[in-house]
């Protein structure tokens, strides 16, 4: 939108402001300042993803992925929530290297059974002992 547009669309605006009611003009500044704030924690959200993005791309990580049966890979994957509690696929990748496809579905079929849950931040937590 030009500026001439802005400017015409601004006038448009400020001539019909004197006619409405100042109950609903204040309604519509609290609601445009809620958008503010939300397009603010939107744009920082939007900052520490870029930020861990770009650190993430510049240091690689490589995982030599090994050889095993699911049944395998699901009993690592439950011995290493047990002992860690909170874990996230790409830690769990890490340490249990198994295929990345069969850890997403082993990760699904335990959080079906009630066994690990989506957590907080960190990704999946432990549901409980008996794990």
């Amino acid at each position: 939108m030009s500026a001439v547009k802005v400017m015409k669309s601004a006038s448009a605006i400020n001539a019909n402001i004197t006619d409405c009611n100042p109950s609903l003009i204040n309604e519509l500044i609290s609601k445009v300042d809620a958008l503010t704030m939300e397009v603010s924690e939107m744009t920082s959200i939007l900052k520490e993803i870029k930020e861990t993005f770009e650190k993430d791309i510049s240091n690689p990580r490589i995982i030599i992925v090994e050889e095993m049966d699911k049944n395998s890979a699901r009993q690592l994957v439950l011995d290493f929530m047990r002992s860690h509690k909170t874990s996230d696929i790409a830690e769990l990748h890490e340490n249990i290297k198994c295929d990345i496809a069969m850890l997403i579905e082993i990760i699904d079929e335990l959080c079906r059974e009630g066994k690990i849950a989506e957590g907080d931040s960190k990704g999946i937590k432990c549901q409980s002992s008996e794990t």
